[in-house]
């Protein structure tokens, strides 16, 4: 089963993923966490869409989706030591 997902709806779970970066960032104590949260959906605009795509991708919380976004970009910048410290929080918080 592959969702096909409208414009609109894309955005709408965007705009749900950008809120949930931004709520986790501020708690883990980031500054200029608007900054990151778009940069981050921005970036990944197409894998947020082959995700929701996949099967049983459109039942991923845009909070799951969020915190596979920030931990995949702190290992990105070889900070394993935060992305390591962040998942546990993050997921289990």
């Amino acid at each position: 089963m592959v969702n096909d997902y409208n414009e609109d709806e894309i955005k709408g779970m965007q705009k749900l993923i950008r809120e949930s970066i931004r709520d986790y960032l501020s708690i883990m104590g980031y500054k200029n966490v608007d900054h990151t949260s778009d940069r981050l959906v921005n970036d990944n605009r197409n894998r947020i869409i082959q995700l929701l795509n996949k099967p049983m991708g459109g039942t991923l919380a845009p909070e799951e989706i969020a915190e596979m976004l920030i931990i995949q970009d702190l290992r990105k910048r070889n900070n394993t030591e935060e992305a390591a410290a962040t998942t546990a929080p993050l997921i289990y918080g």
